[in-house]
C-alpha cells in the first residue's frame, strides 16, 4: 500500500510554456529547458545590469492550459549574487504573473529545504515577496547560493498565469544568477 503527502501536481515541461518575457537579464539558452529535477523545465538567468536607479533585471515565465486550468503552482529559486531591492510575483520588481497577492495562510515560501534564506531566523521578519532595504533581515544582501521552495495561487483563471523574478541594486555577471526549477502545478 502506497501513500503519498500533499497535492498530486503536474511537473512543468517546455509544453506548459506560453512565454518567457525577459527585461534587463540575461537568459542562458544552454541551462534553460527540459534540465531541471526529473525532467523538468527550469530556467536560468543572468543580471547584467546593476546599481540603484537602474531599471530592475526580471523574468516572468508564463504557462498555458493545454493540459488543464491549474489553481496552485510552485517552484524552487536558487538565487546568486545580492540584491537589496527584489520580488517574487509581487508587483514591484517582479511581475504578478496573473498570482494573487501573496498571503500567509494559503500562500507560502517554505522554511523547509531552504538555505541562506527563510530557514535563518533572522530573515524571517522581513517580507516574503518583495524589498528594496539594505535591512539586516534581508537575506538577499548577504552573498553565496540561496535557496526555497514559493507556493502561490492563480487569480484569474481565464488568464495565462506563472512565475517572475526580478531585482535591482544587485551584483552583476555570471555569479549573479537565478534558477527557476522543479515548478509544479496543480
Amino acid at each position: 500500500m502506497s501513500s503519498s503527502i500533499g497535492p498530486n501536481t503536474t511537473l512543468v515541461t517546455w509544453n506548459n510554456v506560453s512565454s518567457i518575457t525577459n527585461s534587463n537579464c540575461t537568459i542562458v539558452m544552454d541551462e534553460t529547458g527540459n534540465l531541471g529535477p526529473d525532467g523538468g523545465f527550469q530556467i536560468k538567468f543572468y543580471n547584467p545590469t546593476g546599481g540603484c536607479g537602474s531599471v530592475a533585471g526580471r523574468v516572468t515565465l508564463l504557462l498555458n492550459d493545454n493540459d488543464f486550468v491549474w489553481n496552485y503552482i510552485s517552484c524552487e529559486f536558487e538565487l546568486m549574487g545580492t540584491g537589496s531591492c527584489w520580488g517574487f510575483n509581487d508587483g514591484t520588481y517582479s511581475d504578478l504573473a496573473n498570482l494573487m497577492t501573496y498571503s500567509g495562510g494559503s500562500d507560502f515560501i517554505s522554511e523547509v529545504r531552504a538555505v541562506n534564506s527563510w530557514e535563518n531566523p533572522t530573515y524571517q521578519s522581513h517580507n516574503r515577496v518583495s524589498a528594496c532595504d539594505n535591512d539586516a533581515n534581508n537575506f538577499f544582501r548577504f552573498s553565496g547560493v540561496k535557496r526555497f521552495i514559493m507556493k502561490r495561487r492563480r487569480n484569474n483563471l481565464s488568464s495565462l498565469a506563472g512565475i517572475s523574478h526580478g531585482r535591482s541594486c544587485n551584483s552583476t555577471g555570471v555569479g549573479s544568477y537565478t534558477i527557476i526549477k522543479n515548478i509544479r502545478i496543480w
